[in-house]
């Protein structure tokens, strides 16, 4: 057993038989309370003070780092701003290496990263290289990206990642993703639209039963959605 861990073992120890001992004869009044608390700092004040300091080292670290990444957040969103709008421009390479005025979304990445504009460049950067036919390269930047729950712009980057199986000749994968852009936020618009993408790229794939399920899906959740026809249709098809 090492200094350190016998030093701890003997505290506990000491609090332990301590306790164990106690008789009625040892009657603790606020007196005598006040003096077993002195003992025991005096005897192991270095200990108390070598966690005390660490406590503290680790609190300041903890806040210190938060209030950083606070001010370091503010700062790459309003530097994000000029590659979001090189980027609405279609000026793809200038939104990707910036235009010498503004940054682009590399360099948000690498000098911002662990903020949520670099987490958002990531998105960015996989739309523009599916754009540029970079499907690979695409693919990788939206699936690093951390996806919010619930949002719009998560069913977008599944939707997009589910468009570069597809270029890949994947449609397994492409059915995968376009399953989970469905299911991120469930409307009576997109939800159906991405279902077919799904069912049409199972069958592609040859997976008639997991189609066959979707279609059926459509016709029974969105009765009223533009995709419910075909829906019908395709369910005919498969089930014969």
């Amino acid at each position: 057993m090492s200094k350190q861990s016998n030093e701890v073992y003997q505290v506990k120890n000491e609090v332990v038989t301590k306790n164990a001992a106690s008789t009625t004869d040892d009657v603790l009044t606020p007196d005598t309370v006040l003096t077993k608390i002195r003992i025991f700092y005096d005897k192991y004040k270095k200990q108390i003070a070598y966690v005390g300091v660490g406590i503290l080292v680790i609190v300041a670290a903890y806040f210190g780092y938060n209030y950083y990444l606070n001010w370091l957040n503010e700062e790459a969103e309003v530097k994000m701003m000029g590659a979001v709008a090189l980027f609405e421009k279609d000026s793809l390479d200038k939104a990707i290496h910036g235009d010498g005025k503004n940054l682009g979304f590399k360099a948000i990445l690498e000098d911002y990263s662990g903020t949520h504009s670099a987490n958002q460049a990531k998105y960015y950067l996989g739309i523009i290289a599916l754009k540029k036919g970079q499907y690979q390269e695409g693919i990788e930047y939206l699936e690093s990206f951390s996806k919010p729950i619930n949002n719009l712009i998560s069913a977008s980057a599944y939707s997009a990642i589910a468009y570069g199986y597809e270029e890949l000749n994947e449609p397994a994968k492409a059915a995968s993703f376009y399953e989970q852009a469905a299911r991120v936020i469930e409307n009576n618009q997109t939800t159906p639209f991405y279902l077919q993408l799904a069912a049409e790229n199972y069958e592609v794939a040859g997976e008639n039963q997991a189609a066959l399920a979707i279609y059926k899906e459509i016709i029974k959740r969105f009765p009223n959605s533009q995709e419910k026809s075909k829906a019908e249709r395709m369910v005919e098809k498969l089930s014969n």
